[in-house]
């Protein structure tokens, strides 16, 4: 028999803390676990605690969602099914959805020709008065930079002086 009649906010709200004195940020699945609360409050089932059809009622498909997003959604409240049993409340765990991954993605691989023609241009792209910091100097060390060494976009341009080693 699952635990009936939870009170549901405050459970969510120990979850929360208990995640992120763990470290974890925990700020998506906080909009996911509200949700969930607000899942919780329009169902009377909810009375009769996290059951099997409860659940996984929560972890059908919406309209549009894609497989990865339904597996985000699902992975919060199982771990959130996971935390209940363990602090001593019975609740119904849901399964992993497997495959999420997007597999329509396919990567495009530039050639040498085509990558020699975009720092050709890169490389003579005209001066702009629009701009306040000199691009031509810029956007050539940028591009370098994510194709030479593979960095993120978000890494290359959270690069500070500090972590270049000049003296190589």
């Amino acid at each position: 028999m699952y635990s009936m009649n939870l009170n549901y906010k405050l459970l969510i709200d120990d979850f929360l803390k208990f995640k992120r004195s763990c470290g974890y940020k925990y700020i998506c699945e906080q909009t996911t676990l509200r949700a969930f609360y607000i899942y919780t409050t329009d169902n009377s089932d909810s009375k009769l605690g996290l059951s099997k059809s409860f659940l996984e009622k929560w972890s059908m498909p919406n309209v549009k969602e894609s497989r990865k997003s339904l597996s985000n959604r699902v992975s919060v409240i199982r771990e959130f099914s996971i935390y209940l049993n363990q602090v001593g409340y019975k609740t119904y765990v849901l399964k992993a959805i497997k495959n999420s991954t997007n597999k329509s993605f396919i990567p495009y691989v530039f050639t040498r020709v085509q990558m020699k023609q975009i720092f050709t241009i890169i490389d003579t792209w005209p001066k702009s008065s629009r701009n306040s910091y000199n691009s031509n100097e810029v956007y050539p060390i940028l591009f370098r930079l994510l194709y030479g060494c593979g960095l993120r976009i978000s890494e290359t341009l959270n690069l500070k002086i500090n972590n270049v080693d000049t003296e190589m």
